[in-house]
């Protein structure tokens, strides 16, 4: 889009280009779907879209996800507890407990691993996509052409 202001004298003041990317196209969401884009901060839930922090990314083989915005898009509760970098996750009888660097927690008191460590990255905690899912018993439907990920209760 190129937009011009032009004076009182017809004179041309100023010229701003602006380039839009296009992106795969959004359907009417559920209450309790999520949808995200590799490597794009914005996200979409029920209520329109959101701009996260960080976008979701990819690192050694693994979807990181932002664990707290999919949390709490599903009904859960995130603590983040400075002092041991750990992150308590509740939903109804469901605790997880993850701690940032390591690939070991507690799933309702019982160790449970992790392909991948949670990692902290300008303030947001990622998560590997897979915990989301076994974890908070969440549906995943990823599409590596469009880079689209559906998470839904």
């Amino acid at each position: 889009l190129k937009a011009t202001v032009i004076d009182s004298k017809g004179r041309t003041a100023t010229t701003k280009t602006v380039n839009f990317k296009k992106g795969s196209a959004v359907p009417n969401l559920s209450d309790g779907e999520i949808r995200l884009f590799l490597n794009d901060k914005l996200a979409y839930i029920q209520d329109g879209a959101a701009e996260l922090a960080v976008a979701p990314y990819t690192t050694a083989g693994r979807t990181l996800v932002p664990i707290r915005f999919i949390s709490e898009n599903l009904g859960s509760s995130v603590n983040y507890n400075a002092s041991n970098r750990s992150i308590t996750i509740k939903r109804g009888t469901t605790t997880l407990v993850m701690t940032i660097g390591s690939k070991s927690g507690t799933l309702n008191g019982k160790k449970v691993s992790f392909e991948a460590a949670p990692e902290a990255k300008n303030g947001t905690t990622f998560v590997p996509l897979r915990v989301v899912a076994d974890s908070l018993n969440a549906n995943i439907q990823y599409d590596s052409k469009t880079n689209d990920i559906s998470i839904s209760q």
